[in-house]
């Protein structure tokens, strides 16, 4: 071989001793040169070219790893592959390179990749450029499958999309119903610290980054209000006759009820929204004088669906308002909405910062004439949040997807609900709100890990406001590689049922 002909070097041990070139007796190869290199077993490996190396020594062998690898010319020739005696089996000592179509970077030294749930790689989108969300800026992630999946610098779904994604069926259907969701596909994703990406819109958003997702600010999938999170059902809307109006879910059932009641039986007739279910069951509104009329359903709270593992991802339920029966003037509270549903499949996820897919609290009843009750309305249920990659990083993380608080009832401005999210740094309870006079507290929603169970309106007395219940709690899931990493991540912050799970993978 040339000395000018560039050859990697590398040295490697055997049985703790050194290798020395000058000693391996390898035909037509100068070993002493230093641009070659002699690994184990005798070795030689051509880094720059097809090179024609004559390996005629016993008990040495040639790899060639240009870039037609792998293959490799093993006919009769200087260059024949030898390794050990001529009938032994070929040992190949270099892996072979992670296969480009692989939608997630594969495992350091593998062509192993992983897959990310609930989509195919033939569904993805485009890949986009590394996607920043500088400090201090409000970014927003549209996941509208009606209209458009982008990401945006700003707060308007019609500008120009940084990132544009695609609308797609998940891979997995709920009561053989698929789930649609917006799909997106980016190189790396950073949301530095002090910047916040909202994630609004009718449907889940799924995030599949080739390389490392590093979340330093917030990523908001939360309800705002009565209106649900992406892919998050809407809380129950009061019509202007005081008529109230069940939340929606992704399933039948799964929002929180209202008592409907048409005309009045002893004055029975006011209640309380349930709140929406999801990992935990939502919880019921209150009633009248702790009973109900017998003219319509009664407001109990949504119940559970969906799987721990967020196959398909989906969203909260939300709550349902209250209800006034035939009373004039009484103006019951809206339910809250489900929160959002969020997955981020990486090679890494580092977070310092917090994800959040937190229910929307129920409003508290009124009235514009201070004298009929207004029932509060029921909480929303928490979304779900579904983190998949090969490594964890960071500390004290914070996720959280808590039910909202069920809004107070009576005749005067009685209490919203509260909402679990972060002040100073901080989760809040998501408490109830507090009657009104004599109108009944809302119930707690729920929160904490594990999750409590969600709070029941309280009932009131005749001619008085009931509580509307708390929303249940969401879903958390972390994916990792063969338990490669500790799953949950050490020191994690979180109000969600949480479970851990494995990742599925390609082999090469």
């Amino acid at each position: 071989m040339s000395a000018t002909r560039s050859i990697s070097v590398a040295l490697l041990l055997s049985a703790g001793c050194a290798f020395d070139p000058a000693g391996i007796p390898v035909s037509g190869v100068d070993a002493s040169d230093p641009e070659v290199s002699v690994v184990e077993g005798g070795q030689i490996l051509d880094a720059t070219s097809d090179v024609a190396l004559d390996a005629t020594g016993p008990g040495d062998a040639v790899h060639d790893v240009a870039p037609d690898w792998p293959a490799w010319d093993a006919g009769p020739g200087p260059d024949a592959w030898r390794d050990g005696p001529v009938d032994a089996p070929p040992t190949p000592d270099i892996v072979a390179p992670c296969p480009p179509t692989c939608p997630i970077a594969c495992l350091p030294g593998s062509a192993t990749c992983p897959l990310p749930s609930n989509i195919s790689a033939g569904q993805l989108p485009a890949p986009c450029a590394a996607v920043t969300v500088p400090q201090g800026a409000v970014w927003r992630l549209c996941s509208n499958t009606s209209s458009s999946c982008r990401i945006v610098s700003g707060t308007d779904c019609n500008a120009a999309p940084t990132c544009a994604g695609s609308a797609v069926n998940q891979t997995t259907a709920v009561g053989g119903t698929t789930i649609p969701a917006c799909a997106f596909a980016i190189v790396d994703l950073t949301v530095e610290t002090g910047a916040t990406l909202q994630v609004r819109g009718e449907s889940p958003a799924l995030l599949v980054v080739k390389g490392a997702a590093t979340i330093a600010g917030l990523v908001d999938a939360s309800a705002q209000g009565r209106y649900g999170g992406a892919g998050g059902g809407d809380g129950g809307k009061v019509a202007t006759s005081g008529k109230g109006a069940s939340g929606t879910g992704p399933v039948p059932g799964a929002g929180g009820q209202t008592c409907d009641c048409q005309t009045s039986e002893d004055n029975y007739d006011d209640c309380g929204g349930g709140g929406g279910g999801f990992s935990t069951v939502g919880g019921a509104g209150g009633l009248e004088g702790g009973k109900f009329c017998s003219s319509g359903p009664e407001p109990l709270g949504g119940t559970s669906y969906g799987t721990d593992a967020l196959v398909p991802l989906l969203g909260g339920a939300g709550g349902g308002s209250g209800d006034v029966g035939n009373a004039a003037g009484a103006v019951p509270g809206d339910g809250g909405g489900g929160g959002g549903a969020i997955q981020i499949s990486a090679s890494s996820i580092d977070l310092t910062g917090a994800i959040l897919a937190n229910g929307g609290p129920g409003g508290g009843g009124a009235s514009s004439n201070n004298t009929y009750p207004g029932g509060g309305g029921g909480g929303g249920s928490g979304g779900g949040i579904l983190l998949e990659a090969t490594t964890f990083g960071g500390t004290g993380w914070t996720m959280a997807a808590g039910g909202g608080g069920g809004g107070g009832g009576d005749d005067c401005s009685a209490g919203d609900g509260k909402q679990d999210k972060l002040v100073s740094g901080n989760e809040q309870a998501p408490t109830g709100g507090a009657g009104c006079n004599s109108g009944g507290d809302g119930g707690t929603g729920a929160y904490k890990t594990p999750p409590g169970s969600a709070g029941a309106g309280q009932n009131a007395g005749i001619w008085e406001g009931p509580g509307g219940g708390g929303g249940g709690a969401g879903r958390l899931r972390f994916n990792t590689i063969a338990a490669a990493v500790a799953c949950p991540p050490a020191g994690l912050k979180t109000s969600a049922s949480v479970s851990c799970g494995t990742m599925t993978v390609k082999a090469p």
